[in-house]
């Protein structure tokens, strides 16, 4: 859909040096969870799938547990972590549906043997990094990435390349 492209959004060329100044580093020294929903991400919307940066305050979000739910706030930002690599439907016969790549502690809804065998319930939210293989989950080191954080009134599930992603709630005032 080109119904918004780029609306508040730096175009690439300017974007790195734009967030350089709100770099969040993720080490040792920062305790803070590698989270957020990687730039290139396509998100469900009632207008249809959008890439998570052109997504705008007010769109309508497709959540896996309250259907449409407005979105109040959007934050871009860019971390340096150690991002996992999803191959496209290694985490389900389904999803991803694009190869795909999340921060490390980003949770993702686990709904098959896994969520049993670890929690024993028929559904768990599993850190991206808990499900490194080698094979179809790789952990890359040391990138920088350019991930969103999306505000909603509370928590929701929502979905960003077929994947079910956690989306904690946050306080966030500033929208890009």
């Amino acid at each position: 859909m080109a119904r918004r492209h780029g609306r508040g959004i730096l175009p690439n060329g300017l974007a790195m040096a734009q967030l350089a100044a709100h770099r969040e580093q993720c080490t040792l020294d920062d305790p803070s969870p590698a989270t957020g929903i990687a730039a290139g991400s396509v998100i469900y919307t009632l207008d249809g799938a959008l890439p998570v940066e052109h997504l705008e305050v007010g769109d309508k979000i497709i959540t896996r547990d309250q259907g449409a739910v407005r979105l109040r706030g959007i934050r871009a930002r860019v971390i340096q972590c150690d991002p996992i690599r999803f191959s496209q439907r290694s985490v389900s016969h389904a999803c991803p549906q694009v190869d795909t790549v999340v921060p490390p502690d980003q949770k993702i809804l686990i709904r098959d043997w896994r969520a049993q065998a670890f929690y024993g319930t028929s559904t768990a939210l599993f850190p991206a990094q808990a499900l490194v293989d080698g094979c179809f989950a790789k952990q890359w080191h040391n990138v920088d990435m350019r991930v969103f954080d999306l505000v909603f009134d509370r928590p929701h599930i929502v979905y960003a390349d077929g994947l079910e992603l956690s989306v904690e709630q946050q306080h966030i005032h500033a929208t890009v």
